[in-house]
């Protein structure tokens, strides 16, 4: 048989049924109906190539994309980050950021004197008035009280008159002290400046007003010193007497 006119649509069928040509003209010769019922094993070499050709996967579908509907969101404000390992902290839950921030704001809390800290008042006029009232009484009673101790010093000073030997025995004492060393009528003018005989002077001055009312005030003592009048000796000497230097003019 003469495959002539044919050939052109045999070509494409050969093509189509990826089976080779001379095949597909001799399965024409044994007819169509051989071709594809009767003789099946004229297909075989070439179905077994089809089946062995890898076959096209279908494209994958897409993964679902993850969604967090059914995760709750952290409760801190501004916070979008879904919590999976849920821990809740007074009905609220965190992610591991801010659970640990709430964690320490609670313990803070529990840990927290009960006690409220006292706020400073604020007086008001009146109860700043009543204030300084009270303020004035207290003082009017320790009025008498200082008016008692100047009684008791005034009682001193007549007990000190009374007994000049003590005074003036307190009084080398004194500068015995003031000095470090025993003071005597050998070695007083060894001992110490003029300078220093004054400052124990001066300090002790009234004690010597009381020794010796008619001795000269302090004052005229200093410009003595000055005026190279009065020495040392007669400073030392107003322990036992009033020397001339110091008397006050008649």
């Amino acid at each position: 048989m003469s495959f002539a006119y044919f050939d052109n649509i045999l070509t494409l069928l050969s093509e189509e049924l990826q089976v080779p040509l001379p095949k597909l003209k001799e399965a024409w010769t044994n007819s169509f109906l051989k071709f594809y019922k009767a003789d099946a094993s004229i297909l075989k070499k070439t179905t077994a190539k089809k089946s062995a050709a890898p076959a096209t996967k279908a494209p994958a579908e897409p993964k679902s994309k993850k969604t967090n509907d059914k995760l709750p969101p952290c409760d801190e404000p501004g916070c979008t980050i879904f919590v999976k390992n849920q821990r809740p902290i007074q009905g609220k839950v965190f992610c591991s950021k801010h659970y640990k921030k709430a964690i320490n704001a609670l313990k803070k809390l529990e840990t927290a004197p009960a006690t409220k800290a006292p706020t400073p008042s604020v007086s008001s006029p009146a109860e700043d008035l009543e204030d300084e009232k009270k303020e004035e009484d207290l003082e009017a009673e320790l009025e008498p009280e200082a008016e008692l101790d100047e009684q008791d010093f005034d009682e001193e000073e007549s007990e000190e008159e009374e007994n000049p030997e003590e005074l003036r025995e307190a009084l080398k004492k004194g500068l015995n002290t003031f000095f470090s060393k025993t003071i005597t009528e050998d070695n007083y003018d060894k001992v110490g400046t003029l300078s220093q005989y004054l400052a124990y002077f001066e300090k002790n001055w009234r004690a010597i007003q009381i020794l010796h009312p008619n001795v000269i005030d302090y004052a005229d003592v200093v410009k003595g010193v000055n005026a190279r009048s009065i020495k040392k000796k007669h400073l030392y000497h107003l322990l036992t007497e009033l020397p001339a230097e110091l008397k006050q003019s008649s």
